[in-house]
C-alpha cells in the first residue's frame, strides 16, 4: 500500500485526510507544529467542526500517523500539499508556505512520485515552483516526480455537501500526471473534473472566489439604496430569488471573513497588474470588504449605540463555525470596544482573544437578561431573537441596516 502524505493540518488538510482514510488509504498528516501533531496522536481534534468524525474514523497509530518530521515517514509515495497562501504584511499574495513546502519534498532522500498542490496559488506558480524544486527530477524531464494542482474547495459547516461531494478540479503538468492524480482521487472523490492545464485549474479557484467577491460587494450597496428608501433588502432578495433562472442570491453583510474570499482575488489583482491588465470592479469590491466593519460602526454610531452596553451575536467568520480567521465580527468588536461596554453571544466560539486579552462568550441567559443594545450579526442569533423573550433596549441587523 502506497504512503500518502498530507501536509498541513488544516481546515484543507484535515478534511482530506479524513477522506483518505474512509478510502482505505495509508495516510500519514503532516504539520510543522509538533505541539498539534502531539495533540493529534492523542485521538484529540484542534478544530471543533471534526472532532466527531476525527474520533469516530481516526485511530492514530494504526490507521493514521501523525509527524512534524518527512524523514520519519520512510518513502512517501504521493504527497498532498495543503498549507496556507495568506497575504503578507504589504497586502501581497504570500507563496512561501507552498514553496517551503515543495522544497521539503525535494530534499527527501527518495522523492514522491506524486505531488498534488491544493493551496491556491497565482496563476502559472505551480509550473514555477515544481520546475524550481525538481527540474530535471520532472517526469516531464524524464524524471519520476509528477506534479498535479487541484483547487481546494472546503466550505466549512456546509451540511449540503461534503467534501468529497464537491466536484474535484485537477489538472497536471502532462496527460500522465493529470492520469496519475486521477487515478488517486476518482478512488476519494466522487466526481472528479480535469482541467486542460495547470493555470485553468489555477485560474478557476481565483475566479469563483473573486465572483463570490464582486457580487457580495453589490448586494451591500444595494442594501445601503434600499435602506435608503425604506425598503427591507432581505424582502427584495427573497422576491427575486423567485424568478427561476438569470439571478443567484448573494445576502448582505457586515464585511467577509474567513480564508478565501478575502484573500484569493489579491492573488487575481496581483498578478493582473503584473501583466498590465486592470480589474477596477474587483479593485473597488475589495475595498469595499475591507470597509465593512468600518461602515457598520458609522451606521451603527448613528443608531446611538456609543457608551451603551452592547452585545454581538456572533463572532466566527460564519455562522455555524467556530472559524474566526480574518473574521469582521471581530473586527468590529474591536472598533466597537473602544467606544462602548461590548460582550459577544456565540454557541460555536467559546472566547476569543484580543490584544492579549481574553473575552468570553456570554451564555444563554446572559443574552435574554441582557438590557443593553443586541447587535445582529448572524442567522442563529436572529434565530435566537425571535424565539426568546429579551429584555434589550433596542436591537439592531445591521446586516440589513434595519431595527428589529
Amino acid at each position: 500500500m502506497k504512503n500518502v502524505v498530507v501536509l498541513g493540518m488544516g481546515y484543507v488538510g484535515l478534511p482530506l485526510l479524513l477522506a483518505l482514510v474512509k478510502s482505505k488509504k495509508r495516510v500519514f498528516g503532516y504539520d510543522i507544529k509538533s505541539s498539534l501533531i502531539d495533540l493529534l496522536n492523542q485521538g484529540e481534534c484542534h478544530l471543533n467542526l471534526w472532532q466527531e468524525r476525527f474520533s469516530k474514523e481516526i485511530t492514530p497509530g494504526e490507521n493514521t500517523f501523525f509527524v512534524s518530521n518527512l524523514k520519519s515517514i520512510g518513502k512517501i509515495d504521493i504527497a498532498i500539499i495543503c498549507v496556507p497562501t495568506p497575504l503578507n504584511i504589504n497586502g501581497d499574495p504570500d507563496h512561501s508556505f507552498v514553496e517551503t513546502a515543495v522544497q521539503s519534498l525535494s530534499e527527501l532522500d527518495i522523492e514522491p512520485s506524486l505531488i498534488i498542490l491544493e493551496s491556491t496559488v497565482a496563476p502559472g506558480y505551480t509550473r514555477a515552483i515544481a520546475e524550481k524544486c525538481f527540474s530535471s527530477r520532472l517526469s516531464i524531464h524524464e524524471g519520476s516526480v509528477h506534479f498535479c494542482f487541484s483547487p481546494e474547495r472546503e466550505d466549512p459547516g456546509n451540511k449540503n455537501y461534503s467534501n468529497v461531494e464537491i466536484p474535484k478540479i485537477l489538472s497536471g503538468l502532462s496527460a500522465k500526471c493529470l492520469n496519475l492524480g486521477a487515478e488517486l482521487y476518482m478512488s476519494v472523490f466522487n466526481h472528479v473534473i480535469k482541467a486542460s492545464s495547470l493555470e485553468a485549474a489555477e485560474l478557476c479557484k481565483l475566479h469563483e472566489n473573486t465572483f463570490r467577491a464582486v457580487n457580495i460587494s453589490y448586494a451591500n450597496q444595494m442594501r445601503n439604496y434600499s435602506t435608503h428608501l425604506g425598503v427591507n433588502f432581505d424582502e427584495v432578495i427573497s422576491l427575486a430569488k423567485s424568478k427561476p433562472f438569470g439571478f443567484m442570491a448573494f445576502n448582505s453583510g457586515i464585511g467577509v471573513g474567513g480564508h478565501c474570499i478575502p484573500v484569493d482575488p489579491h492573488f487575481l489583482l496581483s498578478e493582473a497588474h503584473k501583466s498590465g491588465i486592470e480589474m477596477p470592479i474587483v479593485e473597488k469590491a475589495m475595498m469595499e470588504i475591507e470597509n465593512g466593519p468600518r461602515k457598520t460602526f458609522d451606521w451603527l454610531v448613528k443608531k446611538g449605540i456609543l457608551g451603551k452596553d452592547v452585545l454581538l451575536t456572533g463572532i466566527a467568520y460564519k455562522d455555524g463555525v467556530s472559524d474566526i480567521r480574518c473574521s469582521p465580527a471581530i473586527e468590529l468588536f474591536i472598533l466597537l470596544k473602544k467606544k462602548c461596554n461590548v460582550h459577544f453571544w456565540d454557541n460555536k466560539v467559546s472566547q476569543i482573544e484580543i490584544d492579549g486579552n481574553a473575552f468570553i462568550s456570554v451564555s444563554d441567559d446572559f443574552f435574554k437578561g441582557f438590557h443593553g443594545v443586541v447587535i445582529v450579526i448572524n442567522d442563529t442569533g436572529k434565530r435566537f431573537v425571535d424565539d426568546s423573550k429579551l429584555s434589550a433596549s433596542l436591537v439592531l441587523d445591521p446586516r440589513y441596516r434595519i431595527t428589529l
